[in-house]
């Protein structure tokens, strides 16, 4: 079989088999007859941390600083007799999205993917939980129901709980909160030589164990230089005194006088505060050491400061003089102005073994550092330590600041959350220390239930969410109900094919199926429209199966014949008309007939002299042209 890519480990088990899916439930957990391992006994016993030898990564497994760290092909065993295990697990964020976890693995040092066992596979937030002793003949058989999806991808960057158990005849593997239990067939593989592996066959880096630190600043009380000046405790650090190098220092009226020399205040120290002014120079050292003597550059112990102008350096000296400093920047302000200025250091250790070391001035944030690679606890003997950098011409003033009590402003009162306690806090305006009192624990999260119902095509789920800070998280999921489609048949069609239409009454998804021919044209002869003077005829033709027409034996139009129906004379007065028709589309034209004219006698007194004259002419004309022709 293929090896898995892989990246983490962790695992746990509950008692109660449930349904099938992630669940949150309580951890409860209880071994049978082999061990319920944790990271606690794994770290406890690293004898029985074996690195796995069939592969080329087995090497690359380290145990420090109470954690489990693998990378690259990492693998390794836990050899023990194991039945449940559950620890912290953190893989390093885009290194890697899938990790086989083996709880139980009963052929001891052979590859996992070939043993006898229980398995589970996560690949992003895909789990698969397996049960191989031989029955069957390849993982894919071995497959303990479907697979599942989580809620949480453990390959966040962040810090999860796993855990992995077997009970009886069921196999639990738990994210968190959140719990697969599955069943199986068969009797129970025997807890006798069975141990725990992590398996990991790519790029990944994972941790087992708590997450790492952070740091943290202190908040307890501060050691005024005044108290050191009084008690003595101060003096000129290793050999370097007024004899053999001429630097000296002097205590006046409570505060130190430097000439340039090396001082240590000798005491069981955490954290001091103390006021500066130098006069001369531009480079000092602060310290916090772990012991008196040594020079700063083959310091065996201690956290340090060095100063130059405004650049700062913050180094972790635990063993010499450090290549580069844990950081470096520059400060907004220059303690060599040759004005006065406060500076407050500690150095502690927490109760998991890191160190933490800060730094201020003027009452500015602390630069911090902490140190759990190496580090060098402070708990004892520790002083602090002033040194010019063998510059001469360094001069300062140390005094005790200002004040010999705290002034504390007005509280600050922080309510409990979900998660955190609440407290009141006050802060010291002179040293900046911080006192929490009345402190309650948290109320915890009060989630309301909203029910998403499952889809056709997507599952349903219960969103919780938490009515007073909004975290909110799924569960309760349930499976899809699939389509419910109904058909509608919509028949061909002249030029249309028909087709049955099936759509789904839960989400409206619908396809098309079971097509049928377009339906061709069946004309028969219907209305005959005859032609007219104004347009020609034709025969209308109807489709039997659509409401398509098509015309048909056209006949030309027809030329107007018109012919008198009626008359009406003209008179002297009025004139008269002719009306004619057309015989075939019955238009009406009509002729007028025009007044008639009637004869009227002439009137001798409106005719003019010519006329007579005339007239009379004409009529001599006649009775001449008579008598020649009686003769």
């Amino acid at each position: 079989m293929k090896k898995f890519t892989l990246a983490s480990l962790v695992l746990v088990m509950a008692l109660a088999v449930l349904s099938f899916g992630f669940v949150t439930v309580g951890n409860n957990y209880a071994a049978a007859d082999g061990i319920a391992l944790t990271e606690e006994i794994m770290l406890q016993n690293p004898n029985k941390l074996l690195p796995a030898p069939y592969h080329p990564g087995a090497e690359r497994l380290n145990i420090a600083n109470n954690q489990i760290s693998s990378w690259e092909d990492g693998n390794f065993y836990y050899n023990d007799e194991v039945d449940s295990v559950q620890f912290h697990f953190t893989a390093k964020k885009d290194s890697g999205q899938s990790m086989l976890f083996v709880g139980l693995h009963v052929a001891q040092y052979s590859v996992p993917w070939a043993s006898t066992g229980y398995f589970a596979f996560v690949q992003n937030k895909v789990v698969g939980l397996y049960k191989i002793d031989g029955s069957k003949s390849n993982w894919e058989e071995a497959l303990l129901a479907e697979k599942v999806t989580a809620s949480t991808n453990i390959f966040d960057g962040n810090t999860h709980a796993i855990s992995f158990a077997v009970s009886g005849n069921s196999l639990t593997f738990s994210i968190n909160s959140e719990s697969l239990t599955l069943p199986f067939e068969g009797d129970p593989i025997p807890v006798e030589n069975t141990e725990l592996s992590m398996s990991a066959n790519g790029p990944f880096v994972y941790m087992v164990g708590e997450p790492a630190a952070t740091e943290k600043e202190y908040t307890g009380e501060y050691t005024n230089l005044e108290e050191l000046i009084k008690s003595g405790a101060i003096r000129p650090d290793y050999n370097y005194d007024s004899v053999g190098n001429n630097y000296f220092n002097t205590i006046e009226n409570g505060y130190v006088l430097s000439n340039g020399c090396l001082m240590s205040f000798s005491a069981s120290l955490t954290a001091v505060t103390f006021d500066i002014t130098v006069t001369e120079g531009n480079s000092m050292f602060f310290a916090m050491r772990a012991r008196n003597g040594g020079n700063i550059w083959d310091m065996t112990g201690g956290y340090i400061v060095w100063l130059n102008g405004t650049t700062f350096k913050f180094y972790d000296a635990s063993e010499k003089w450090a290549d580069s400093p844990v950081i470096l920047t520059t400060l907004d302000v220059n303690i060599f102005d040759r004005n006065s200025h406060n500076i407050r250091m500690y150095a502690f250790d927490d109760e998991k073994g890191n160190v933490h070391a800060g730094f201020s001035v003027d009452g500015g944030a602390f630069f911090k550092i902490i140190d759990n690679s190496n580090p060098v606890y402070l708990t004892e003997h520790t002083e602090f330590y002033m040194n010019n950098v063998n510059d001469g011409t360094v001069r300062y003033k140390v005094t005790a600041p200002e004040g010999t009590a705290h002034a504390y402003g007005e509280p600050n009162v922080v309510g409990p959350t979900c998660t955190e306690g609440g407290y009141t806090e006050q802060v010291c305006a002179d040293c900046k220390k911080m006192v929490i009192t009345n402190e309650t624990e948290a109320t915890g999260h009060s989630y309301d239930a909203v029910v998403t119902e499952p889809g056709c095509i997507s599952g349903g789920y219960t969103t919780y969410t938490c009515s007073t800070c909004n975290d909110s998280y799924q569960a309760d999921f349930t499976e899809e109900t699939g389509h419910s489609y109904e058909a509608v048949v919509t028949e061909p069609k002249c030029g249309e094919k028909g087709y049955t239409t099936h759509t789904c009454g839960g989400c409206n998804d619908s396809y098309v199926d079971s097509y049928v021919d377009a339906l061709e044209h069946n004309f028969v002869a219907g209305e005959v429209v005859e032609p007219s003077c104004t347009a020609g005829g034709h025969t209308v033709y109807e489709c039997t199966n659509c409401d398509a027409t098509e015309n048909r034996d056209i006949t030309e139009q027809l030329e107007h014949n018109y012919v008198e129906i009626s008359r009406t004379e003209a008179t002297f007065d009025n004139p008269g008309e002719i009306v004619y028709e057309c015989e075939h589309c019955k238009d009406q034209q009509t002729e007028e007939i025009p007044v008639l004219e009637e004869a009227k006698p002439l009137c001798v007194a409106s005719v003019g002299t010519e006329v007579l004259f005339v007239m009379a002419a004409l009529a001599a004309l006649v009775l001449l042209f008579g008598k020649k022709v009686n003769n």
